[in-house]
């Protein structure tokens, strides 16, 4: 890794109707990084994604590295409550059908 990771925590995404579990790891770079799994010779493995903003909007712009973050999904929508460590907290509703806040 090129970052100092800070946490580690799982979530689904919705991709198409079906849902996926993906990894996201907070680092000391300001960002969120997003692990998907792949198939590489008949075994599983998991790569990061390069925008984990696409799939996860409510991670632009964050000011500060995040060193906490909690995702409960529900149907098609998830709520995203997250703490960084110059003390700014967000909690973010996404509708998972089109990744809008």
């Amino acid at each position: 890794l090129k970052f100092t990771p800070f946490q580690l925590t799982h979530t689904q995404i919705m991709i198409g109707d079906d849902y996926e579990t993906v990894f996201l790891l907070s680092g000391d770079d300001l960002k969120v990084h997003l692990y998907r799994k792949v198939l590489r010779n008949d075994e599983v493995c998991f790569q990061e994604e390069h925008s984990v903003t696409t799939l996860f909007p409510e991670f632009q712009d964050i000011s500060s590295s995040v060193t906490y973050m909690d995702i409960l999904v529900s149907g098609t929508q998830r709520i995203t409550a997250f703490g960084c460590q110059n003390g700014y907290i967000r909690c973010v509703q996404t509708d998972l059908t089109n990744n809008t806040v």
